[in-house]
């Protein structure tokens, strides 16, 4: 497509160092089954755009087929075979490439270089096309409901034009992600329909676009994390379909008032959320140390109540550490399927411990409740006793599996199981359950 320069540099919001973008890639991949390795690799193709930013990779695919003239007209047939052109093509497109990043490692390019991306754990895809997509949630619903496309190939499919406009509102490279994991998320594309895609981008930013996951599923994906609840059910059961109307009003007026074409002044659409937790993550992305685009996303995905018992929970701690001059700790498993799972762990150092070693404690700490749970991830933040602040961060994402020294680890460390969580009951009179202390 002509302008995918001009495409890719509008989706990425971060530019810095450590992050990278690859554009018109060739690589190889097996042209047969017994093609194996990447070096015995023959088949060459074309991927549009990769984007790398700590170990989260966004592939990008930009489709220029045209609608029919039949399709333009309402023509339902045809608008739906031209859809799904769009959407199958660029699914199976990015999974190709997809597979090559998770199962390889890395991409084995045309002139036989080597794009080391094995520390790349999570992906994902955008399909830009020129046209304009409205209601391509509901096909691309459908396409999973008829096994042509799979949960983990949802790409996100959507115009250039509201493309431009998102990533004009996009604030911080964590909304960006959050927003791809809620959009892909197939639950989601059932659960919500809408004619156009800003609607649901200005939904999202009102932190409304959430569905709760089957959990069923979830325990058939991630049965360490305990068995489904009555309540969990009920809820899942008890969603409903929702129509999303026009929500563009506000972005209208600014965008008017943006243009000089409206003289008074209108506030930008802004993602609603803690100020506390956006101050957080405002701190990590400034100190880019690993991990901290999928923790801030992660961060950012609790509702209200969450975010703020996030935002303080470092305070809170350090409180504690003040006052029986004891450091202190707190992990919250958390996911919906393999792949996605992750442990946050808080932890604070009293003022006679230093900081270093308190950070190698942090780690060892968070590593063995991710191990020992056996998530994808584990975020760790340190916080100083006495001034509440935060002062480091540690990240694990290795692949969970067996691992005797980290058996050895949590065994000496006397952790609790994640079925510790589930029957902490709240003390009488106390509303809100508190995270559980190591």
């Amino acid at each position: 497509m002509a302008g995918d320069q001009v495409t890719l540099g509008l989706v990425v919001p971060w530019d810095a160092e450590p992050c990278a973008s690859h554009l018109g890639l060739e690589y190889f991949i097996p042209a047969r089954g017994a093609e194996t390795e990447p070096a015995r690799y023959t088949k060459v193709v074309e991927g549009d755009g990769l984007l790398i930013c700590d170990d989260v990779a966004v592939i990008i695919e930009s489709k220029a087929v045209a609608l029919r003239a039949q399709s333009r007209t309402g023509d339902p047939l045809r608008l739906r075979q031209d859809l799904r052109r769009i959407v199958i093509d660029a699914a199976n497109q990015s999974e190709r490439l997809r597979r090559r990043i998770l199962d390889d490692g890395g991409l084995r390019l045309r002139d036989n270089s080597w794009l080391d991306l094995s520390g790349v754990r999570e992906v994902h895809a955008i399909a830009v096309s020129l046209e304009d997509l409205s209601g391509i949630a509901t096909v691309t619903s459908d396409l999973v409901a008829a096994g042509l496309l799979t949960d983990t190939a949802l790409p996100w499919t959507v115009s250039l034009h509201d493309l431009r406009i998102i990533s004009e509102l996009i604030e911080r490279p964590a909304e960006l992600l959050l927003y791809l994991r809620r959009r892909t998320e197939p639950d989601i594309t059932r659960r919500f329909h809408a004619v156009d895609e800003l609607d649901f981008y200005l939904y999202f930013l009102a932190a409304k676009l959430y569905a709760d996951p089957d959990p069923d599923v979830v325990h058939r994906e991630l049965p360490q994390l305990g068995a489904p609840r009555v309540r969990d059910r009920r809820k899942y059961r008890e969603q409903q379909l929702e129509l999303l109307t026009s929500r563009t009003g506000a972005l209208d007026a600014w965008y008017m008032h943006r243009l000089g074409y409206r003289r008074t002044p209108a506030d930008k659409p802004r993602l609603m959320a803690d100020r506390g937790l956006l101050q957080l993550v405002d701190d990590l992305a400034a100190r880019a140390e690993p991990g901290w685009l999928a923790m801030s996303a992660t961060l950012l995905g609790g509702d209200t109540p969450t975010q703020r018992r996030w935002a303080g929970l470092g305070e809170r701690l350090a409180g504690q550490t003040r006052a029986d001059g004891r450091p202190h700790s707190a992990a919250m498993p958390g996911g919906t399927r393999r792949g996605d799972s992750s442990v946050l762990v808080w932890m604070t150092h009293p003022p006679y411990v230093a900081p270093a070693a308190a950070r190698a404690e942090l780690a060892r700490y968070a590593s063995a409740k991710k191990h020992q749970w056996q998530l994808d991830r584990s975020f760790g933040l340190l916080y100083d006793g006495d001034t509440d602040g935060l002062v480091a961060t540690v990240y694990d994402n290795r692949l969970p599996g067996p691992d005797p020294q980290l058996d050895a680890v949590v065994a000496k460390m006397g952790l609790m199981g994640i079925e510790a969580l589930r029957t902490i009951r709240p003390a009488p009179r106390q509303r809100r359950r508190r995270p559980a202390n190591r």
